[in-house]
């Protein structure tokens, strides 16, 4: 998981634990469990400042999750708390009406936070130049390989010709051969009757 994956992860632990929270407000496991979201939450968005302070434009998006969580969220959170102790039922609706709008814009803005991160990525990634190096490469390599076919198939051109032509003087030689024989043996033919 990614520290904006674990920052999600945390918010809803905080507001599963404030809703559960709402009915049954001494149930000190699920305070502790807020609490200790809460303060992982805190703990991831310091990670990502870090992560983010060499490139200003999502280090303000991080900067802005990071104010929202800080001046909006936490502070409806802690108003729950108060709220409940006096008002369980008025705790209820505080959450529904004004907690959970409030907790679907920190989503919105997460959302937007991890857009950024993408595009920045992808814009890095161009930047880089790997798609043309890669392009580059796959090109040298096709006319490499496209080279290296056609010095071999003119080289199989070559040795055709060569065989066509060693066969060609072998046929030359046969009928040479052919010939001289049959001259011979018609020379020898012509001696035998002249002997005869």
């Amino acid at each position: 998981l990614t520290s904006l994956d674990h920052v999600r992860h945390n918010l809803m632990q905080v507001s599963d634990s404030l809703c559960l929270l709402l009915f049954d407000p001494q149930n000190e496991t699920r305070k502790k469990q807020e609490q200790e979201a809460d303060a992982a939450i805190s703990r991831e968005l310091e990670e990502l400042a870090t992560l983010t302070q060499d490139q200003p434009a999502l280090f303000k998006d991080q900067q802005a999750v990071r104010d929202f969580d800080l001046k909006t969220l936490d502070p409806l959170g802690d108003k729950i708390f108060e709220i409940i102790k006096k008002d369980p039922p008025g705790a209820i609706k505080f959450y529904s009406n004004d907690y959970l709008p409030q907790y679907r814009k920190y989503e919105e803005l997460l959302d937007h936070f991890e857009d950024q991160i993408r595009q920045s990525g992808r814009a890095e990634l161009e930047k880089s130049g790997i798609f043309e190096t890669f392009q580059y490469v796959v090109s040298t390599a096709v006319l490499i390989l496209c080279g290296w076919v056609a010095i071999n198939v003119l080289r199989m051109i070559e040795a055709i010709k060569g065989l066509t032509g060693s066969m060609q003087e072998s046929s030359v030689q046969v009928n040479s051969s052919v010939v001289e024989i049959a001259a011979t043996g018609a020379e020898r033919a012509r001696l035998d009757d002249v002997e005869a």
